[in-house]
């Protein structure tokens, strides 16, 4: 295979390569002499057997997250039922499955041939009798069966479900036709027969379904071997309006079809055939991705020639999550191998290494896999026909990781230089050596004195002359590096509260505890909704001890089938709607609504949707705006908008979709979006695009109709341009700032994956038209952690801007949360990272808002925590905890509060050091009087008199001279009255409010 090496690394301390290794796989202590020798698979091949043989296995994912069935036959063809628990020690960071219980064995007579597994049965045929399918529960108890029809010509060659999940399929060869059943009521009375009046033969002279294959990346379609190619064909109208389609026939050439000996299996959109023509095989790959009517002929797998393909279906094992596809061969010597690929790869970067068996010759290999649900791999089982059992794993990427290492913990950061070199056991192949520059950042050097630690003028900025309260300054100007705590002590400790620090983001407290897990948040005034997997908990926003309710939403499913993600809600709508999938039911998506129009909450009946992921979902009006991407990811090209209106909640209706055709857009790989308002139902909608930039268009909510699409390449932008973004990273999130309609100019928070964050200005013009962007500020990455699509922000008196992302870094198995001010390009800096254990899982319990005081608070979802001290044992259970924020560092004063210090001392620290600096405090600007300011004069204060009494003494004349004129006023009057005379500039009477 190829591996790797690190030389001239030495200052590369215990580096690990995760490229392929070998899985730990633990089996139930009960399998003994009698059915297997070997309790724990580590780290190559079992230390013992099977009594007799393997005859067949397969892993398939479980209903319940992060666990796995395996289904093992052995030993006079017991099949035994094992739960497979996925786990990742967080030590080596290496992962295993526990396979150590048994939930059921049956005793068949014939080694199977195909397997189905559904949530709540199996369905599987044995070689003795391929025209019977029988039904097992997930004990492993019989449930029923029936025939197929004549045991030769009506006998299953193969047996699959589609990832749909609409349809079972049989493929009957010599009957010439696929039978499809309902997977709920699976019977002859509910099939459907696929023969010849459904495929044209002047078009497909040849017809003999034999072994199928299916591929997530086409959920409604089958591949179908037939003797001269395969055909695919499209079942997704089938229901609808009675139809299907054959979407691709690839016809092999005569060439290879003499006798027509060969398999095949699909990777993503590539299949891939085996042709087996005498004691040699050739491996060719066909894409589909491009033009499905006219498949082409990728490549011809030719470096691969001293090994012999193994035929048969258990021979090959795709996965389908990723393009990775295995396959068993023989050397020279006759010894099993397993090659693993990736397909769909350019040049010669198909082959991903080889696992030798060293098992005896002419074994009987049989392959099975699933990906990992805690590691980005692939988990590949391999077992023998003499009782041999091999488990591995394949990485997704490969990752070179190394423990942080400074000669001089003092510096900011230093440089290693290493080579690392790739080598196959290909024959002919060379190794090659690259260079490689590593920069490691000290997380936490040194703290040090800032530019004006000693600026006698700069450590002078509190001055009580002034009459402030509140005194804002920059930390870093006085003490620099990372600090991870601050402290101010006055000189008089009899001051301690009357003079304190205030930090953008505030120590914690807990606003409420939950006695589930919270997956998502949505705070309005009024209540407060937190979404569990299965439940809502809602709570009065002003008292958050007051639970009002905690509603069940899994009524009329299976018990732990419901996975519940979103909520929204609102304070102008008695309801509230969340987004969950059954994961019994190919991860169906409904919408769940709560109507609090009684005493007693309740449950509308679900709304099932075409969905099965949803990445973003928002109320606006009547209306819910949601993103989806394909299989749940934003990698993947292809995502869509859907319109909902809910002005009926017990009845949503579906108003439209919004793809990347509309914006002309190649792939259209959307992780997240954003809205403003332009008028009463007309708003302008933000996107942001993988690896292009910005699209928005405006949306009238009245018509239903999008409009203006506009598009922006950030990639080719300047400003972008110089930040030199990886080709592999892409554009996530997306969140607006601050709108200034007046000049139709947008600030936007935006993220990308793996690389930096910005925060950025869209300008249009009149017509609505995007026409420029401004780079105010990026944030550098300083981490392995990959930032997840959601993005909160808040606003505080309409100046400030708060946003916040989460992170996670896989490595670690770390998540956090970055809390960022983005107000201007002066003060547009990173201001808090909070620990956010949840981000490992997906979690986006997590939200900034203002309260009634347009305070600005940060709320995140902390999961149970034993390892803690009895002082924070109340967040020893599921939690949301507070942080208050604030828009920058000051010094706050108590007004006249007698405060006698003449300075304060300022103390950064890590865990270095510290630095303190002193902050003098300005009573009197200089000789002479001493205006008011946080401390009044006291009684003694003999300098502050002689003013007071001037101020006195001036009053006291400014009432004599009115009470004077007022009385020579009167007299005047009198004077005019008697003598018969009117004031004719005299002012009008009126009244003064």
């Amino acid at each position: 295979g190829i591996n790797f090496t690190v030389n001239q690394g030495s200052l590369l301390t215990n580096y690990t390569l995760l490229n392929y290794d070998n899985l730990e796989v633990v089996l139930p202590a009960a399998f003994n002499a009698t059915t297997i020798y070997f309790h724990k698979l580590v780290p190559h091949t079992s230390p013992g057997a099977f009594t007799t043989t393997i005859y067949f296995h397969k892993l398939v994912p479980h209903t319940s997250p992060g666990a796995f069935r395996w289904f093992l036959q052995a030993d006079n063809y017991t099949l035994y039922s094992l739960i497979c628990v996925d786990a990742l020690n967080q030590t080596s960071m290496e992962p295993s499955l526990n396979c150590s219980t048994v939930v059921g064995t049956a005793n068949l007579t014939a080694a199977i041939t195909r397997l189905v597994n559904l949530p709540t049965y199996s369905a599987l045929i044995c070689s003795d009798h391929p025209d019977l399918v029988l039904f097992y529960d997930a004990n492993l108890k019989l449930g029923g069966s029936f025939s197929t029809g004549d045991p030769v010509i009506n006998a299953c060659a193969d047996l699959v479900i589609i990832p749909s999940g609409d349809y079972i399929v049989c493929s009957q060869k010599l009957a010439k036709r696929i039978v499809l059943w309902d997977p709920v009521v699976p019977d002859n009375e509910t099939q459907i027969v696929i023969n010849r009046t459904w495929i044209n033969e002047n078009q497909y002279p040849i017809f003999a379904p034999s072994s199928i294959s299916v591929s997530q990346s086409r959920p409604h379609s089958i591949f179908v071997k037939n003797d001269v190619g395969v055909m695919v064909i499209n079942l997704g109208a089938l229901k609808s309006v009675g139809t299907i389609e054959v979407s691709t026939n690839i016809v092999l050439p005569a060439i290879y079809l003499s006798p027509p000996n060969f398999d095949f299996i699909v990777s993503g959109t590539s299949v891939l055939f085996f042709i087996y023509q005498g004691a040699t095989a050739l491996l060719q790959e066909y894409s589909i991705a491009v033009d499905a009517i006219n498949p082409i002929l990728l490549k011809q797998y030719s470096q691969f020639f001293q090994y012999n393909y193994q035929a048969g279906a258990s021979s090959h094992y795709s996965s389908t999550n990723n393009n990775r596809f295995f396959t068993v061969v023989t050397d020279a010597a006759n010894t099993p191998n397993v090659l693993a690929f990736k397909a769909g790869s350019r040049a010669n970067n198909n082959f991903l290494t080889s696992f030798n068996m060293s098992w005896p010759a002419a074994s009987t290999v049989l392959l099975s896999g699933s990906h990992s649900t805690v590691v980005d791999a692939e988990y590949l089982l391999v077992g023998s026909g003499n009782a041999k059992l091999s488990a591995y794993v394949v990485y997704e990427h490969t990752t070179l990781s190394s423990n942080s290492y400074l000669q001089n913990r003092n510096s900011v950061s230093e440089q290693t230089t290493f080579n690392l070199t790739a080598y196959s056991t290909l024959p002919g192949a060379s190794s090659v050596a690259v260079p490689f520059n590593v920069l490691t950042f000290n997380s936490d050097p040194p703290v040090s004195p800032g530019k004006d630690a000693n600026n006698t003028n700069a450590l002078n900025f509190i001055d009580f002359t002034t009459n402030k309260t509140s005194f804002q300054f920059n930390p870093s100007d006085f003490i620099s590096g990372i600090v991870t705590s601050w402290s101010l002590t006055p000189e008089n400790a009899n001051d301690t509260g009357k003079i304190s620090l205030q930090v953008p983001v505030g120590s914690s407290n807990t606003a409420f505890t939950s006695p589930l897990e919270v997956v998502d948040l949505t705070i309005t005034e009024t209540y407060t909704f937190a979404q569990s997997t299965n439940r809502l908990i809602r709570l009065d926003s002003a008292n958050l001890t007051n639970i009002l309710s905690i509603t069940d939403m899994g009524t009329g499913f299976a018990p732990g089938a419901l996975k519940c993600e979103g909520v929204l809600a609102a304070d102008s709508t008695p309801f509230s709607t969340s987004f969950c999938r059954d994961m019994t039911n190919n991860s169906a998506g409904y919408f769940i609504t709560v109507s609090y129009l009684g005493s007693v909450p309740t449950t509308l009946p679900p709304v099932l949707t075409p969905l099965t992921s949803v990445a973003c979902m928002r109320n606006v009006g009547n209306f819910v705006l949601m993103l989806e991407n394909p299989n749940g990811k934003y990698q993947n090209p292809g995502s869509k908008f859907h319109v909902y209106n809910f002005t009926n909640p017990a009845y949503p209706t579906y108003t439209g979709v919004l793809t990347g055709a509309f914006f002309n857009a190649t792939s259209f790989q959307v992780g997240r979006w954003d809205f403003v308002q332009l008028a009463p139902d007309y708003y302008r909608i933000y996107f942001s695009d993988g690896r292009f930039g910005v699209h928005t268009c405006e949306w009238n909510a009245t018509t239903g109709q999008f409009s203006n699409p506009q598009s922006l390449n950030l990639l080719t932008a300047p400003a972008f341009v110089a930040d030199n973004i990886p080709p592999t990273s892409m554009f996530l999130g997306i969140s607006v700032l601050n709108f200034n309609q007046q000049n139709n100019f947008t600030s936007i928070a935006l993220t990308t994956d793996t690389y930096n964050s910005y925060y950025a200005g869209l300008q249009f013009d009149a017509t609505g038209s995007l026409y420029d962007v401004t780079l105010f500020a990026v944030y550098k990455k300083t981490s392995a952690a990959v930032n997840l699509a959601k993005i909160t922000t808040t606003t505080v008196n309409q100046q400030y801007q708060f946003f916040a992302v989460s992170s996670y870094n896989p490595n670690t198995n770390e998540g956090f949360v970055t809390v960022y001010n983005g107000t201007g390009a002066d003060q547009a800096t990173q201001i808090k990272s909070i620990n956010y254990p949840a981000a490992a899982t997906g979690n986006i319990a997590f939200s900034l808002f203002n309260d009634e005081s347009d305070n600005a608070y940060f709320w995140v979802y902390t999961p149970p925590n034993t390892n803690l001290s009895a002082t924070k044992q109340s967040l020893n259970q599921s939690s949301v905890q507070s942080f208050a924020l604030a828009p920058f560092y000051a010094i706050n004063v108590v007004p006249y509060s007698n405060i006698s210090s003449k300075y304060v001392n300022l103390t950064g620290s890590n865990d270095q050091g510290s630095i303190t600096v002193s902050f003098n405090i300005t009573y009197t600007p200089g000789p002479g009087p001493n205006p008011p300011g946080p401390n009044p004069p006291g009684p003694d204060d003999k300098s502050s008199k002689w003013w007071i009494w001037l101020i006195v003494g001036l009053g006291i004349l400014v009432i004599g001279v009115a009470v004077f004129a007022f009385v020579r006023y009167r007299q005047k009057k009198a004077e005019q009255a008697a003598a018969g005379e009117d004031d004719i500039n005299a002012p009008l009477a009126t009244n003064y409010a």
